[in-house]
């Protein structure tokens, strides 16, 4: 009983206010272009900001595991290496298989896994999963463009991948909370307290950005291709990763920002960047909806399961 006090707990707060998003856009209190703009709101000022909140004021970088960030990364590119593996056995069209890679590759981890990580655990753990988004989102963002460029037979151009990922908000913030924890510099009471006003506005805001984007379109002729986009990317990749996680001897603060990591849907921005770059942007629209809102009913259930075992 308890398990499942925790899991509702957790997921209904994130259903609800993704239906008021979606609520918002349905009856017309906001239309696509302000959705768009609270969408870049959030990207560009509210999660840097609470990235850069967790980990400032979370405090002891000795909490930090190197080991399960060699681990994370080594996660990610296996899952990369697994999709390249078998999505090109199940489909045969290269847009088809560049949507579906992506979306199963990256994670909305800034969004839904610091609400897991806060929900779940003390300051000082939503610091280590903060670490952890920090050091994920440049190779998110280099491996999506890297499949995305392979599959429209691109070439990679090292120097604007580089460019992309120093300019990128999150990592911006990242570097600049360790340096100010690293060296022990203070900020001012007053720009503490206005950054933590700007940070709490980060979730919901987000949340209802992304209700406010979902668009229950028709799946049409997609079925097989979001029935895997959203089995693998939910259920066997938390299962298989997780399993090795707890078998490689991970426990608490270092298992709950994996748990973070494996367990949240695809970014939003993958649909975005399909449609830019020649994948098939309607299969990555479907991907981001279904994957979203499947990710309600498998969050409860991962963190029940895990939780009621104990290992949460």
């Amino acid at each position: 009983m308890e398990s499942f006090q925790l899991s509702f707990g957790i997921v209904m707060p994130m259903f609800l206010t993704l239906a008021a998003g979606w609520c918002l856009r349905h009856f017309q209190v906001l239309q696509a272009s302000g959705f768009d703009a609270i969408n870049t709101l959030c990207f560009k000022v509210l999660l840097p900001v609470s990235l850069f909140c967790n980990i400032y004021g979370g405090g002891d970088l000795r909490l930090l595991d190197g080991r399960m960030l060699v681990w994370a990364l080594v996660c990610q590119v296996l899952i990369l290496l697994l999709l390249f593996l078998t999505v090109p056995r199940i489909f045969e069209k290269n847009p088809v298989r560049a949507s579906i890679i992506q979306a199963c590759f990256r994670s909305n981890f800034i969004t839904f896994g610091m609400v897991i990580a806060g929900e779940l655990g003390s300051p000082d753990e939503l610091m280590v999963v903060s670490v952890l988004a920090g050091v994920l989102i440049p190779l998110y963002n280099i491996g999506g463009v890297g499949i995305l460029e392979y599959y429209r037979g691109g070439k990679l151009e090292p120097g604007r991948m580089a460019k992309q990922v120093g300019s990128n908000p999150f990592v911006i913030s990242c570097m600049i909370s360790l340096v100010l924890v690293v060296l022990k510099i203070k900020l001012p009471v007053c720009v503490e307290t206005a950054l933590g006003n700007v940070a709490s506005c980060a979730n919901p805001m987000s949340f209802l950005a992304l209700g406010g984007c979902l668009n229950l379109m028709s799946v049409g002729g997609y079925k097989k291709e979001i029935l895997t986009g959203v089995g693998y990317r939910l259920v066997f990749q938390p299962a298989v990763f997780l399993g090795l996680s707890y078998l490689l001897g991970f426990r608490g603060t270092e298992f709950l920002a994996l748990v973070a990591m494996l367990i949240s849907p695809t970014a939003v921005a993958t649909y975005n960047m399909a449609r830019s770059m020649d994948a098939d942007g309607e299969l990555a629209g479907h991907l981001v909806v279904f994957q979203s809102l499947g990710s309600m009913v498998t969050i409860f259930l991962w963190i029940f399961l895990l939780s009621g075992l104990g290992v949460l």
